[in-house]
């Protein structure tokens, strides 16, 4: 009897397991692809291509628009691709996320 409760707790920890990989693995493919939009998005309100968004530019995307002045932390007026990310990680370490999944390019 033992054995087979040891037995039935293995397979559902298992499968619980399965479970939570795939969730998070589709949740990361996600945020990934989010991150890929922004990037686009980035690139295309970048008029001068000069790497930074004005606040001005930055009015073509939301997100940054909305989150300028917390990105803009160096009070600049602009902000980098790597400026948002900064700023993603921090509010993803904030929310007890994994932000070491935005990669440096």
């Amino acid at each position: 009897m033992k054995s087979k409760t040891l037995l039935s707790a293995l397979v559902f920890s298992i499968l619980s397991l399965t479970t939570f990989v795939a969730a998070a693995q589709f949740g990361m493919g996600r945020a990934m692809e989010q991150l890929d939009a922004l990037e686009k998005n980035f690139t295309a309100a970048d008029h001068n291509h000069d790497g930074m968004l004005t606040r001005e530019e930055a009015e073509r995307v939301p997100f940054i628009n909305a989150n300028f002045d917390r990105i803009d932390t160096r009070h600049q007026g602009q902000v980098s691709v790597e400026d948002v990310k900064v700023y993603i990680r921090a509010v993803a370490s904030k929310m007890g996320q994994a932000p070491d999944t935005l990669e440096d390019d």
